[in-house]
């Protein structure tokens, strides 16, 4: 499940829908192999700002670059096969089994006309049973549990191996010990990863580097112990906070 990881350089992106800006102005760069954690209240721009990132959501301005190439100058299909993706939510209307659904991250990969091959099926048995879902190939993936699809939809996504994987609150609907799962895979990985997170201190625990949004701005990055300062948790979450030390020595954050 080794992959080069990609730079991802983010540069002056804006984002307006229906004439609100909803992204403005956010700059960061993700190098190669880095744990980048996006972090803000809901409402801040994280969603949108990932969705310009993975080719959903045009950008109004700026660029987004993966190893040097404009993602919005290429097509669905190229950019599946250097960025994989996975969601705060997963339609579990497919009326598919679970490893139907692992497979289909090797479709980017392959010739329309060809079936996967050897290695191709390996991959995706090997990202199956790294997060836990093997014994679940067979299941249909609208039959099992949230916990369980979200699961099944990240193995899906390291399947694809790509350099840049970008995930959008992949902790959703995870017990504590699959949380720590998701995050401890993603130091691990070799691959960029750019996450989504609301909590605080497994951002820092986890993270290379934080970009903490408010209100479609990036209003600090870089170094968790930068980022996350009292003064700027409390003005951008409207609440208390007290800095201390996790066991690991990352920033916790407790919330007065």
């Amino acid at each position: 499940m080794i992959v080069s990881g990609a730079e991802l350089v983010v540069a002056g992106l804006g984002v307006d829908i229906e004439g609100r800006h909803i992204v403005q102005d956010v700059d960061f760069v993700a190098h190669p192999g880095q744990v980048v954690g996006i972090l803000g209240p809901n409402g801040s721009g994280k969603s949108t700002m990932l969705r310009s990132i993975f080719h959903s959501r045009r950008p109004t301005k700026g660029t987004v670059t993966v190893d040097g190439v404009d993602v919005w100058s290429r097509d669905t299909k190229w950019s599946s096969q250097h960025i994989s993706v996975v969601l705060q939510e997963t339609s579990a209307e497919f009326p598919l089994t679970c490893g139907e659904i692992v497979r289909m991250g090797r479709t980017p990969h392959k010739k329309s006309w060809r079936s996967l091959s050897e290695g191709d099926l390996a991959l995706c048995g090997a990202a199956m049973e790294l997060m836990e879902v093997g014994d679940l190939a067979t299941s249909t993936f609208s039959r099992i549990s949230g916990g369980e699809r979200q699961r099944v939809t990240i193995a899906r996504a390291l399947a694809q191996q790509t350099g840049l994987l970008i995930m959008d609150e992949p902790t959703n609907h995870l017990d504590i010990h699959h949380q720590l799962k998701v995050v401890e895979l993603s130091r691990r990985l070799r691959s960029t990863v750019v996450v989504a997170l609301h909590d605080i201190s497994l951002a820092a625990r986890f993270c290379d580097t934080l970009v903490l949004m408010s209100k479609g701005k990036c209003v600090a990055a870089g170094a968790p112990s930068a980022v996350l300062s009292p003064g700027i948790l409390d003005d951008v979450y409207k609440v208390y906070t007290h800095l201390g030390r996790h066991p690991s020595g990352a920033v916790q954050v407790t919330v007065l």
